[in-house]
């Protein structure tokens, strides 16, 4: 399934199972396990990513391309080959195409880099270690870009019969690594300890596994400078549909149709404020013509005109006999080569537009008009961000 793309006309959850999987494929020394994990949607995928290494010492990574010809670097792990359906090739990715890394202490992490978003999955491969039995599982890693100030993790509840050891894997800058705290259920925040932190200095990230032995209460981790477990978002709706864009995507552009339209932008914030803010958005004219009309009886002056792109055609239609026309943009005399029948593009503001015919009886007329090239913003401030 991996590399499938799925879409759909209203929001859902969708959730990959697998009943029994051998991680990693082809292993020889592997149990199989089932996996079930809640997919991330493609507009919160990342470019730039650190995957840390489990207490297990051994991890299986996929990254997927979501456009295509993506290109990946690495720094760290193993590309993998005899994976059906992998590729080996981090050069040109095409969308829903994947890789396999493998990731082996003392390899401090692997570091990723991609110029389109890309979704990446870790997997804990289901292999005897000394003294160590693992069943596989999976998970998301976020992009670096989209770490928080504090998140809360509550462990599972063990079977009586069974010893089962959580692990909580925290990756957070370098410089700051030792600002990281965690409390434990209403305990006060303290360091981080049964464990040590584990540097990468190509991605600047460091990684600290901590043992959650207590499954009774929630364990509570901050840093000023953000950890790596969670993900901050730029949603878009119009008329309450949301829009699919790519991750936290600032810059968009759509053609609309004459008419009014309800737009959203909903924001959730790193210190996990979240602000919603919704305007009207009126269009009055957004073709890409702005008509002038002339004549020696009669004329008609263009309204004042909104044009959502920058290339705007204009057409001069003249009824009588003239001798020449004028065009004026900001009171600068324009001369294009057809002046019936010209265009320019315009970068975003509001010009003048004048156009002066001379009919042969020796009469002017003079049309004026305001043209508006206009961009559509909303813009939001957390106070508290």
């Amino acid at each position: 399934m991996t590399g499938t793309h799925i879409t759909v006309s209203n929001p859902v959850a969708f959730f990959a199972v697998a009943q029994s999987s051998y991680i990693p494929f082809g292993g020889t020394n592997t149990a199989q396990s089932h996996l079930m994990q809640q997919l991330a949607p493609v507009n919160t995928w990342g470019k730039n990513f650190f995957v840390p290494v489990s207490n297990i010492e051994r991890d299986i990574v996929r990254i997927v391309a979501s456009q295509n010809n993506t290109k990946i670097t690495q720094t760290g792990g193993t590309i993998r080959t005899g994976v059906p359906g992998a590729q080996t090739d981090l050069d040109s990715l095409q969308a829903g195409q994947f890789v396999e890394l493998e990731i082996l202490l003392p390899d401090s992490g692997c570091y990723i880099e991609a110029d389109k978003p890309v979704g990446i999955c870790s997997y804990l491969a289901n292999h005897d270690l000394p003294a160590i039995h693992t069943h596989s599982s999976q998970c998301w890693i976020p992009a670096i870009e989209q770490s928080v100030f504090r998140t809360q993790i509550a462990p599972f509840i063990s079977y009586s019969h069974i010893n089962i050891l959580y692990y909580a894997l925290v990756f957070t800058p370098i410089g700051t690594k030792d600002s990281t705290k965690v409390a434990v259920g209403e305990l006060p925040p303290t360091n981080l300890t049964g464990g040590s932190w584990i540097d990468n200095a190509t991605a600047n990230m460091s990684f600290y596994s901590v043992l959650l032995d207590n499954d009774t209460v929630s364990y509570t981790f901050t840093n000023p400078a953000g950890l790596g477990v969670d993900m901050d978002s730029i949603e878009w709706y119009i008329n309450r549909v949301k829009k699919n864009l790519p991750y936290n995507q600032l810059e968009w552009n759509e053609t609309f149709s004459v008419g009014e339209y309800e737009i959203r932008m909903w924001v959730r914030f790193e210190n996990e404020d979240t602000i919603s803010k919704t305007g009207i958005l009126k269009i009055h004219s957004c073709g890409q013509s702005a008509v002038f009309y002339a004549n020696n009886v009669y004329y008609a002056n263009l309204p004042h005109t909104t044009i959502c792109t920058k290339d705007v055609n204009f057409r001069a239609e003249i009824e009588g006999e003239y001798t020449e026309i004028r065009w004026y943009i900001d009171e600068e005399e324009y001369e294009p080569e057809n002046p019936l029948d010209w265009y320019e593009n315009f970068e975003t503001g509001e010009y003048e537009i004048k156009m002066v015919t001379l009919f042969d009886n020796g009469e002017t007329v003079t049309l004026v008009a305001t043209l508006k090239i206009q961009i559509f913003w909303i813009k939001i401030k957390n106070i508290r961000y």
